[in-house]
């Protein structure tokens, strides 16, 4: 009787093992990311959920992806590649994968491509509570890259905002207007003040070959359609500075790109005073510990800059950039190499470092907490 017993149940395993594999992940939050920068912000709150016995998921598309894969929450599914393609969308064969795979009560995504939408469409319907991320300060309008997003996002329950300034725009637009929207701040922005707060700035100078001194622009890459243009611009309008040992310039790359775009126009332009940080050098935070003036093209971290106190200088088309930093003149504006030469020389005359941070950005402190405590709120109920 004992032999025909285990003999039963050694052929009942493979049963046992389908039942098992066919249900679905069952958490309290499922990620979705696509970018780096969302992926900075949500790391936050992940961090704190591993403190909370909060349980996750993330579900990784894009750069996101070489984030995440080592990460015992991340799950790897067999989808397309989506790194270069923010308007490409997942096939009903994959987001049925997905569905099977997953069941969470509550999904967090970004809002940089398409497939972040259909996710949190497809567990919208499936009954979790829906949040969407935006993770920049510009109006949300006309920023670039969540209009694929925007396309074709459902009536989601909640958005995360991070300040005031955005709050408008979001109000205005039929595909977001009627949700939840919440002015909880940008947990990138804390990232900025430990590293402000923990750099060794002597060290760092010595590495840089930075005196005491000189002075320090810093320029921060994109990779949008424009940006190659102005980044020609700023790199021929430092030559005005070849001649000054003092002024010491530095290129942080999109972790989105390679440098190749950058170190090719400096080559073909033949401006040997400008420095690209490496990939494996100090990040743009920890340059900008002893710069005088940060410059962007459109990229968030003018923000960030400006919310710790250094100077920002926009180099971009007039009127482009609906910036509200900008439009209230806490940071500058140009388009052209001669502007960008006098207002970094005038800029330079006057700023030091470590200035007090911009008063009047409408950023809630303390952006981690806030949003841990609303999510925590709404999983309770």
């Amino acid at each position: 009787m004992v032999y025909f017993l285990k003999v039963a149940l050694i052929l009942c395993i493979p049963f046992f093992q389908k039942v098992t594999m066919a249900n679905p992940i069952e958490v309290d939050v499922l990620f979705c990311t696509y970018d780096i920068s969302d992926s900075a912000s949500l790391k936050r709150i992940m961090a704190e959920f591993d403190q909370l016995n909060v349980t996750y998921k993330v579900l990784a598309f894009g750069k996101s992806v070489d984030v995440f894969h080592e990460r015992p929450e991340f799950i790897k599914l067999d989808l397309p590649d989506v790194t270069w393609d923010r308007e490409k969308k997942l096939g009903q064969e994959h987001l049925n994968l997905i569905k099977k795979t997953l069941k969470p009560r509550m999904v967090i995504a970004g809002m940089a491509s398409a497939t972040q939408a259909q996710v949190l469409n497809l567990f919208k319907g499936d009954g979790a509570y829906t949040i969407a991320f935006y993770d920049n300060f510009d109006a949300p309008e006309n920023k670039e890259y969540i209009q694929e997003f925007l396309k074709i996002i459902g009536p989601i329950d909640e958005y995360f905002l991070p300040s005031q300034t955005t709050l408008t725009g979001f109000q205005k637009m039929d595909a977001t207007k009627q949700a939840k929207l919440s002015v909880l701040g940008q947990p990138a922005l804390e990232d900025w003040e430990e590293i402000f707060a923990k750099t060794n700035r002597d060290e760092l100078s010595f590495r840089l070959n930075v005196d005491k001194g000189d002075k320090v622009i810093l320029f921060v890459g994109g990779y949008d359609d424009t940006y190659k243009e102005y980044c020609r611009l700023f790199v021929k309008a430092m030559k005005a500075f070849e001649n000054n040992p003092h002024i010491k310039i530095f290129v942080t790359y999109h972790p989105k790109t390679d440098g190749s775009l950058e170190r090719g126009i400096i080559a073909e332009e033949n401006a040997t005073n400008i420095k690209v940080i490496d990939k494996n050098g100090p990040s743009t935070a920890e340059v900008a510990t002893i710069a005088n003036v940060l410059v962007c093209h459109k990229s968030s971290v003018g923000v960030q800059a400006l919310y710790v106190g250094l100077p920002v200088v926009y180099v971009v088309k007039k009127g482009e950039l609906n910036n509200f930093a900008i439009k209230q003149g806490l940071a500058g504006e140009v388009e052209s190499e001669q502007d960008l030469v006098e207002t970094l020389k005038r800029i330079l005359t006057t700023a030091n470092r470590n200035q007090a941070p911009v008063k009047g950005l409408g950023i809630p402190k303390e952006a981690t907490e806030n949003m841990v405590a609303r999510v925590r709120e709404v999983l309770r109920q």
